[in-house]
């Protein structure tokens, strides 16, 4: 039976993620319900697979919630990244696959990379403005 169509708990799908570049990690969750076999998700960004090196991935799957029996399956995957300045506009794609889907269903959000105020220069003397000391 194939899965739900997957969502990225949090943002509708095509989303703008705003993060600071303050390196803060920020965590995206995909989760997709009522497999048989629960769906496998991937991540990628940019259109390429998100790998061990890139990034933490875990994935788990559970007994579905949901009503409709059948041993049903749910999984889900969370993406821990460190967002920098190279993932300003960068699309982060969770597709769900299983046997009983010819292509997978995918679920997209983009992000942007909120840079910090950098210190202004007036009179050739540099300064960091108060609000962000």
């Amino acid at each position: 039976m194939p899965p739900e169509q997957p969502e990225i708990v949090g943002y509708q799908n095509n989303s703008l993620v705003r993060v600071s570049d303050k390196f803060v990690s920020l965590n995206l969750t995909c989760r997709s319900r009522s497999g048989k076999p629960a769906a496998t998700l991937t991540w990628l960004r940019d259109g390429v697979e998100v790998s061990a090196e890139d990034a933490d991935v875990t994935y788990s799957t559970a007994e579905s919630t949901d009503v409709g029996g059948g041993k049903l399956q749910d999984a889900e995957s969370v993406l821990a990244l460190l967002p920098n300045d190279d993932d300003n506009e960068a699309r982060y794609t969770c597709a769900a696959q299983n046997e009983a889907l010819r292509r997978p269903y995918i679920v997209n959000v983009q992000l942007s990379v909120l840079r910090e105020s950098s210190p202004a220069l007036v009179s050739q003397t540099w300064f960091t403005l108060p609000e962000y000391s």
